[in-house]
């Protein structure tokens, strides 16, 4: 017998088939003469009913299943990271990685999942540092770097309509400065829809 959970109070339902039944019986045992109802059309009602809440079941559980999201950061082998025009920077180390999108490695996101998507980026970094670019299947579509040479920080975020497949890495712009590694050299994004 399969149970939904529905709302955050823990509350579960009888199966929809359960329920049927038991609404079903219960017609039957008074009969129709009693209730001055047309049994038939009752039964239809509450059976497309069920059926509309047994889909909605199946799209929590679907929306549930698509869940994604990653939070990564530079490790902290070496102090700082030199820019290399070009390069990939790599966000080595995940917080969290749910849906197995990032790829530590390569420093890649690549989209499981049809939708839009959020990322965000902060970086600290050197007064000298340049800047970074991120891509999509390797356009350019998003660059940070530092309007003030006194910052040593560079943060962006952006929201990208992404196919299943897409590929999304973030890259250094210039071949000036460092990025300091650590948690404060953090890659996140999420899927929103």
């Amino acid at each position: 017998q399969r149970h939904a959970l529905l709302g955050q109070n823990g509350c579960r339902t009888m199966s929809s088939a359960f329920l049927l039944c038991a609404v079903v019986s219960c017609l039957l045992t008074l009969g129709q003469g009693q209730l001055g109802l047309d049994t038939e059309a009752l039964l239809e009602e509450l059976s497309n009913k069920v059926a509309a809440l047994e889909d909605k079941v199946q799209q929590l559980e679907d929306a549930k299943s698509r869940r994604v999201a990653f939070s990564a950061y530079v490790s902290a082998n070496s102090p700082s990271i030199a820019a290399s025009h070009g390069a990939d920077i790599i966000f080595d180390l995940p917080f969290d990685n749910i849906g197995d999108a990032y790829n530590e490695t390569s420093g890649e996101f690549v989209a499981p999942y049809d939708g839009d998507y959020f990322f965000i980026l902060n970086l600290d970094v050197s007064t000298s540092f340049g800047g970074i670019q991120m891509y999509l299947n390797d356009v350019y579509i998003l660059k940070a770097d530092k309007d003030d040479p006194t910052s040593t920080h560079v943060s962006a975020s952006i929201v990208v309509a992404m196919k299943a497949g897409d590929v999304i890495d973030v890259r250094h712009m210039h071949s000036s400065g460092h990025l300091d590694a650590g948690h404060d050299s953090v890659f996140s994004g999420f899927l929103i829809n």
